[in-house]
């Protein structure tokens, strides 16, 4: 409880002075509770995910963002991404959003919760409280974006226990029936502190022109590319479809899931005389992750046995579907809602591990103003 209240304290240090453009809710939780069907409602793996975001103005930049520039300006410059300037982004893009803010929480069990036994063939508890800055620029062709995130983590805060034990013990009939109560959370990969730095990519490949007068389109296409360092380490490549009737100004809106927690991109400069929207969207997302600090631990040792490196499938895909609308009201405000009921992720592990791929769904709320 001590760290919980010291992270808090931080962020309240940190966010006190800060002005309000944007905000956003979520939750994801295990794909069988939201059918609520008791016999099949385990909440199992990816069990649950929780967050709140909030924008600030450019020039009251929090500490967390600052520190993300410094960074985004050397490794940029380093990788070749972009000639990185911390005040205008670069002159091809030129378009900046306002940094995102947000506090995220998510929750990983093994597949046997009722068991206090360690499940040495499965992957342990874990926890991650984190709190994430990012900024995207959009080119000045908008067809073209840029997206810097920093996250700063905790593993192995007791609210993951505190909150599905309280869910499942309010179904369960004193654990006579699925979903039964979590008993092994004694086993979670224990406190320290972890992080996550990611450069992401886009471009809207169809429709090819965004036109300035007219910005109904009825057909999507997008893809972007991800380098990942930290609690997640690696590389992601993405497909985005959206079909239905679009603001083709939205083309990077991301309804993602896991490793971007920030689940509502908005540019607010060229957002005047906003269209209603309403479309289904799909994603794929291949991965190949070399590192998951959520299945091999950190540098602190866990009662629990962690899942070896040699065990953990590198190659993995996440597919996600759903249904999606956006109500404008004023000139630059909007309502946007996002229901995906069916989100997918292959396979982590491999070798002696438990096989098994994860279902999982989500509901998105973003009000922008």
């Amino acid at each position: 409880m001590k760290y919980i209240i010291l992270f808090c304290l931080f962020l309240q240090s940190i966010t006190a002075q800060n002005i309000n453009k944007y905000f956003s809710i979520y939750t994801e939780e295990d794909f069988y509770p939201i059918l609520i069907d008791s016999n099949k409602a385990l909440d199992e793996n990816y069990t649950m995910g929780f967050g709140f975001g909030w924008s600030c103005s450019d020039s009251m930049l929090l500490y967390l963002t600052r520190l993300r520039k410094q960074i985004n300006k050397k490794i940029s410059n380093f990788l070749n991404i972009v000639n990185y300037d911390t005040d205008a982004g670069n002159l091809n893009y030129n378009i900046l959003e306002y940094p995102r803010i947000s506090l995220n929480g998510g929750a990983f069990t093994p597949d046997r919760i009722e068991d206090y036994n360690i499940s040495y063939d499965d992957r342990p508890y874990s926890f991650l409280l984190s709190y994430q800055a990012s900024q995207t620029f959009l080119r000045n062709d908008y067809r073209r974006a840029l997206t810097y995130t920093l996250a700063i983590g905790l593993y192995g805060t007791g609210i993951g226990k505190f909150v599905q034990t309280a869910i499942h013990e309010s179904l369960n009939d004193h654990d006579t029936k699925n979903p039964r109560t979590p008993r092994g959370w004694p086993h979670q990969i224990k406190c320290e502190p972890s992080f996550l730095y990611k450069i992401s990519k886009s471009q809207l490949c169809w429709p090819k022109n965004i036109g300035k007068d007219n910005y109904r389109s009825y057909f999507e296409v997008s893809y972007s590319k991800e380098l990942l360092i930290g609690y997640y380490t690696g590389f992601a490549a993405e497909t985005n479809l959206r079909i239905g009737l679009l603001d083709s100004r939205n083309w990077f809106n991301r309804f993602n899931n896991l490793n971007d927690v920030n689940k509502k991109n908005e540019v607010k400069g060229i957002y005047k005389n906003r269209l209603w929207e309403f479309y289904l969207y799909f994603n794929a997302k291949p991965q190949l992750i070399f590192y998951n600090e959520g299945l091999s631990g950190g540098f602190r040792n866990s009662d629990y046995v962690l899942t070896p490196l040699k065990d953990t499938n590198p190659f993995i895909i996440e597919l996600s579907t759903g249904i999606a609308a956006s109500i404008p009201y004023c000139k630059c405000g909007s309502l946007n809602i996002a229901w995906c009921p069916f989100s997918l992720k292959s396979p982590e592990m491999w070798g002696n591990k438990i096989i098994k791929t994860h279902y999982f769904g989500g509901v998105y709320i973003t009000l922008n103003y």
